[in-house]
């Protein structure tokens, strides 16, 4: 890869806190709006995991949005979010489980915000039978050895974690995969205003089945975001075997940007590693 994707803006950084707050008012006030002018669920089951450092409260609006909609959205009951370590992982398969159980054997949407999306995509990637869909929010799934280093540091407490036993860092990181292609549909929604990671770390490369949206918001606030919002409606909304990209034209007064930050963003190379299909983060065992 060879480049350092840098820092986000130090002015997003120091007004995360309040244009989180801005979002969360603004949904406030557009809630019964948004409700209406969009259509109801089929009441198809979601997971939604939280990002690095929280738990199901901050999903908690999320949530309550999706339910008010017709669907059966659930948290993913596992406390705060602290990494990935092999208990974790258990419990996210076995939450997956739960909820596929629960609803007959009817696909899931994987809703995953910051680092939780990088749990749902390797999650569809482990057992796509299980699966609808993955719908990221500010979801570093790009991150490697040349990202930020905020990004950097968490990646060796990753590895720490694990006792060197899992490679996040090292000759060929366990990250050099994260990117390649899901088996199933995929949105990445993310924010050039992005205050805690770089944006371009959040996004798909060009393939089939996948997209990237751009949203105006904050990091921690894109759950509340009534574009990100509109945007996870929108792709709830279509059939699972009729999948097709967002289109922002059907919603010319939600303010979307013209011109998307991944529409001209060309991505580097990385070379090929020869993981085939099967995720290796969710392949936990005891140690």
């Amino acid at each position: 890869m060879g480049i350092t994707l840098g820092l986000p803006r130090l002015r997003d950084f120091l007004t995360e806190g309040l244009r989180a707050t801005f979002e969360g008012v603004s949904l406030y006030l557009n809630r019964d709006e948004l409700l209406q002018r969009t259509p109801p669920g089929d009441a198809r089951p979601v997971l939604v995991l939280p990002g690095f450092g929280a738990g199901d409260t901050s999903t908690m609006v999320l949530r309550s949005f999706l339910k008010d909609k017709g669907f059966y959205a659930h948290g993913w009951k596992n406390g705060c979010n602290i990494g990935p370590d092999d208990t974790s992982l258990r419990q996210m398969t076995s939450r997956l489980d739960d909820v596929f159980s629960r609803y007959d054997g009817q696909k899931v949407t994987l809703i995953g915000h910051s680092l939780g999306g990088v749990y749902a995509r390797e999650l569809a990637r482990a057992f796509p039978d299980k699966v609808d869909q993955v719908i990221t929010l500010n979801s570093p799934f790009g991150a490697d050895e040349h990202s930020e280093l905020s990004i950097r540091l968490m990646l060796h407490l990753f590895h720490i974690a694990y006792g060197g036993k899992r490679d996040f860092t090292g000759r060929a990181p366990l990250t050099d995969f994260l990117t390649e292609p899901l088996p199933v549909p995929t949105t990445a929604i993310y924010s050039q205003t992005d205050g805690v990671v770089n944006w371009r770390q959040c996004i798909n490369p060009v393939g089939k089945n996948c997209e990237n949206v751009e949203a105006l918001g904050s990091h921690i606030g894109m759950g509340m975001n009534l574009q990100s919002l509109l945007v996870i409606i929108d792709r709830l909304n279509q059939k699972s075997d009729a999948w097709a990209p967002f289109d922002r034209q059907k919603y010319p007064d939600a303010g979307f940007p013209e011109r998307q930050g991944h529409e001209s963003y060309k991505m580097p190379y990385k070379p090929k590693r020869p993981y085939g299909q099967n995720s290796k983060v969710f392949e936990y065992k005891d140690i």
